[in-house]
């Protein structure tokens, strides 16, 4: 299953500032205001550029995980 949206979920070493990730040029925020102090983040990012940014999130020493957001449906049961 490959990513279904544009976003990518960066898990940033605690205490990090969001502008790590905005200051590479693309609209990030983090994945909810409970979560800013984990510094779990969604970063909009075209799906053609996904691997490139990915490459360079994972390199980064603030950065312990990116990967592509991904949605999941169960079917319900009958």
């Amino acid at each position: 299953l490959g990513p279904t949206t544009d976003a990518l979920v960066v898990d940033l070493v605690d205490g990090t500032p969001l502008s790590e990730l905005t200051d590479l040029g693309y609209t990030a925020a983090w994945a909810g205001e409970e979560l800013s102090d984990e510094g779990i983040a969604v970063v909009n990012v075209p799906r053609d550029q996904h691997a490139a940014l990915l490459a360079k999130l994972r390199q980064d020493p603030d950065v312990e995980s990116a990967e592509p957001d991904q949605v999941f449906t169960i079917e319900p049961m009958e």
